[in-house]
């Protein structure tokens, strides 16, 4: 199942194929209206990543692994996998904000790992601490742990959640409530994309309580624009707005959309 799950029921929600394309890619050949809209959204979204990243980067580099049977589109003899402009965006973007040490990355929802993914392959030594749903949890775990094999992992109930015990890790994969587990500012950069913004108004009050416990630098929140702005309402005297930005990455299937990015100070930052 696992093998297969960019293809499988079993990563519903996770992997955000496009509305219809399930049905419309998995089940014999493409027709041509669905070839056009998927490589349309394809092409325009690396166009704009080129575009995001200054053209610093080659198409080689949003190659990802072999694993859980990928989609997505070959161009010029590189296998660009769906999504993959955005999760290495986002990767870079977090560790342009990770300066101190130990260098430390959490992420709130990351879905099946994809964004972590290039975050470790490209980020030199760091910790990262993902955080999820137990059975998302279960299918990252799969992914990262096929693409990083060498890495050392800690999974929840392996160990208590000590300092020592994460600087013994390359890759910490828990359920959402072990947040509370963590020591205080042991984290450096915590990161979510659109998940926040979908909370309740007391899930969010929740995570954000964590959010800023843990710590110590920046929360970048990518997502809808209405959400940013209540995680900078909620956060207030707590995180303070460096930047805020419309950004374009889903403007070409939906131009009313009105999505961002947010980073925030811990405030006790000078």
């Amino acid at each position: 199942m696992y093998s297969n799950f960019f293809r499988d029921p079993c990563a519903t929600g996770l992997i955000g194929l496009p509305y219809g394309m399930g049905k419309a890619y998995f089940q014999g050949p493409m027709r041509e209206v669905h070839r056009r809209c998927y490589m349309g959204q394809a092409l325009y979204r690396i166009d704009y990543w080129l575009a995001e990243t200054r053209d610093r980067f080659q198409l080689a580099d949003l190659a990802g692994p072999d694993v859980g049977n990928p989609f997505g589109v070959p161009i010029n003899g590189v296998f660009v996998p769906y999504n993959s402009e955005y999760q290495h965006y986002c990767a870079h973007e977090i560790l342009s904000r990770v300066a101190t040490t130990p260098r430390v990355v959490a992420e709130v929802g990351l879905g099946y790992g994809g964004m972590a993914y290039y975050l470790l392959r490209d980020g030199g030594p760091l910790i990262y601490i993902g955080f999820d749903l137990p059975e998302t949890i279960a299918l990252s775990s799969y992914y990262l742990l096929k693409s990083f094999p060498t890495a050392r992992f800690l999974l929840y109930g392996e160990s208590d959640l000590t300092s020592e015990a994460l600087a013994a890790s390359n890759i910490i994969l828990l359920p959402t409530f072990a947040m509370a587990a963590l020591p205080a500012r042991s984290v450096g950069v915590t990161f979510s994309s659109h998940v926040m913004g979908d909370l309740s108004e007391s899930g969010m009050a929740e995570y954000l309580d964590q959010i800023v416990r843990v710590t110590r630098q920046y929360f970048l929140y990518s997502g809808h624009m209405r959400g940013g702005e209540r995680i900078r309402e909620a956060g207030r005297g707590r995180l303070g707005l460096v930047t805020a930005r419309l950004t374009a990455w889903n403007r070409h299937m939906a131009p009313n959309e009105r999505e961002g990015e947010y980073v925030f100070a811990h405030q006790s930052l000078p």
